[in-house]
């Protein structure tokens, strides 16, 4: 069996969104259409779980109150990167705000103790 390779005329993801204090207080990524491929959040720094949360909106979320597209948790002491879809990405037609808190859910409005760093790889 023989392996080949196949140079791709565009990369998944081609823009690289980095938090490095990733709270509640919600940060614009896009206020436009996007497919979102991957985030990686590093939690090490808690002795909790923290959530970050990915929301289908344009303009600023009411964290707490506002329903997310997407919730990752992260567990205590834990980097953890996650496929969002299976590999497609996950499309969210309005564009993404992004915020970390404490509690899972649509509720929380309590920032990680530490910094907590979400990195979103989008197109």
């Amino acid at each position: 069996m023989s392996i080949s390779t196949i140079p791709l005329s565009s990369p998944i993801g081609s823009t690289l969104a980095v938090d490095t204090q990733s709270d509640v207080t919600a940060e614009s990524i896009k206020t436009s259409s996007a497919t979102a491929f991957l985030i990686d959040c590093d939690n090490t720094l808690n002795d909790d779980s923290s959530f970050t949360k990915l929301y289908n909106v344009n303009v600023s979320p009411t964290v707490g109150t506002t329903v997310p597209a997407h919730i990752i948790r992260s567990l205590p002491n834990v980097r953890l990167t996650v496929t969002i879809g299976q590999g497609e990405g996950g499309v969210l037609g309005t564009g993404i705000f992004m915020a970390t808190v404490t509690t899972g859910g649509t509720g929380g409005v309590t920032s990680p103790t530490s910094n907590v760093t979400a990195k979103l790889l989008y197109t």
